[in-house]
């Protein structure tokens, strides 16, 4: 049987979906923290045998977790000498405005962690100097000193020429270190991947970042399906399928291909317009561009996970800030704060058009709804009248950063919410017509 067998898991939640040989639609969704992932396929499995045999296509949006705690092994990277602060020059600044101390988000990549060496390729991939052995075995013994164990290598132009690349690599792989090289990433017919020497060089540093954490992660998942004997595929975007560094944008670029299309994707942990006609090569990140293939994001200002609270008028409003699945929602029962997605969950409780899944508490509404209407105390608004105001700022927010973005009279709608978001904007009478995607 013939089956598209998925799974999408991030750092509080997992879904698995399959279409079963009578083209029925069946799916899991459940909270980690309450129920383990291997216990949540297991529960699966047990239910629809039939999947047992086909394979399992795999996506993670756990790196972006990884990199917003920075909780990743931070590697050193080794690079041409004479350019060791390439990696922070690109880096982007807070704001849009001129000034003298401008402030940026603390880099992944400590300067302490930069090595220089004594090469040179020619852009047009002429070998000018190769690496001395010399100075291989001291750079070694200072990565040893330090207790580095794995190097991520961006040499200038190597994308056109890889031998420095390859045999520092060697080398160091004999020496036991594990090593991310930056030639390997350059994306064929794409000149934007091969003199891009910073996207290249952070693409490669996030990989070898992301690698222990992944691992550890995704551990549960291959013992599961190792035992049972389950195939399983990643899914990643690109030419370089398999990379950590591309994982980052699996889902949104499997959801665009699939939909052959524009789409807007709303789920648990975030509400973004990809456009598929608009694939980046090469993303802006908070420390610098990366080389990556995935679909052009457009994160639309108000997230499911974002605070609902009082602004300085005192009136009722969405805080910037953003708590992510990780206390999460009160939905969750794990924090006193409510967010977007709980108020989406109170609001439409009665509807069948709000998912449901394992983890999620129906008993907290009612305290949902008495820290709503704690906030709303300032206003001077009943519970009702709260619960009206926010979701008009809600419907205003999310459809003008929409069409300012998107010109389109008709746009496709994914996600979990997708249908919760449909039914308010059609009671909305906003002039945009959303299509479900499935």
């Amino acid at each position: 049987m013939s089956s598209k067998l998925r799974l999408h898991i991030d750092a509080t939640l997992a879904e698995i979906s399959g279409n079963t040989s009578s083209s029925q639609t069946v799916s899991k969704k459940w909270y980690l923290p309450k129920l383990s992932l291997k216990d949540g396929l297991t529960q699966f499995f047990n239910e629809y045998t039939e999947f047992k045999n086909d394979t399992l296509l795999v996506t993670t949006s756990y790196g972006q977790h990884v990199l917003d705690k920075y909780a990743g092994e931070s590697p050193a990277l080794l690079v041409t000498s004479g350019f060791e602060s390439w990696p922070f020059i690109r880096q982007p600044t807070y704001g849009r405005h001129a000034s003298a101390k401008p402030r940026r988000a603390n880099s992944l990549l400590s300067p302490d962690f930069v090595f220089g060496l004594s090469e040179r390729t020619l852009a047009d991939g002429t070998l000018e100097k190769e690496i001395g052995m010399e100075e291989i075995d001291f750079l070694i013994s200072k990565l040893k000193f330090v207790d580095v164990k794995h190097v991520a290598i961006g040499f200038l132009h190597s994308g056109v020429n890889p031998k420095n690349e390859e045999t520092l690599a060697r080398i160091l792989r004999e020496n036991g270190f594990e090593v991310s090289t930056s030639y390997s990433y350059s994306i064929p017919g794409d000149e934007k991947s091969h003199y891009n020497e910073v996207a290249r060089w952070w693409r490669t540093f996030i990989n070898a970042y992301l690698k222990a954490p992944m691992s550890e992660f995704l551990k549960p998942l291959m013992d599961f399906t190792t035992e049972h004997g389950i195939k399983i595929q990643f899914g990643s975007a690109g030419e370089n399928s398999g990379q950590l560094t591309d994982s980052l944008y699996a889902l949104e670029h499997l959801i665009c291909n699939d939909a052959k299309d524009d789409i807007l994707y709303l789920g648990l942990h975030s509400f973004n317009l990809l456009i598929k006609n608009s694939m980046s090569t090469i993303i802006e990140s908070s420390w610098g561009p990366v080389l990556v293939n995935a679909p052009d994001i457009i994160e639309l200002p108000l997230q499911p996970t974002q605070e609902i609270t009082t602004n300085h008028y005192g009136v009722l409003d969405f805080s910037p800030n953003k708590l992510g699945l990780d206390p999460g929602p009160m939905i969750f029962s794990r924090t006193l704060r409510p967010t977007l997605l709980d108020l989406l969950a109170v609001t439409q409780m009665e509807s069948p058009n709000f998912p449901t899944f394992e983890g999620l508490n129906k008993e907290s509404f009612g305290k949902i709804k008495n820290a709503i209407s704690l906030l709303a105390r300032s206003s001077k608004m009943s519970q009702h009248e709260a619960e009206k105001h926010l979701l008009d700022i809600f419907v205003e927010r999310t459809v003008f950063a929409i069409r300012a973005a998107y010109p389109k009279k008709e746009l496709k709608v994914a996600g979990p919410l997708a249908k919760s978001f449909v039914s308010i904007l059609s009671k909305a009478h906003v002039p945009l017509k959303l299509v479900i995607h499935d």
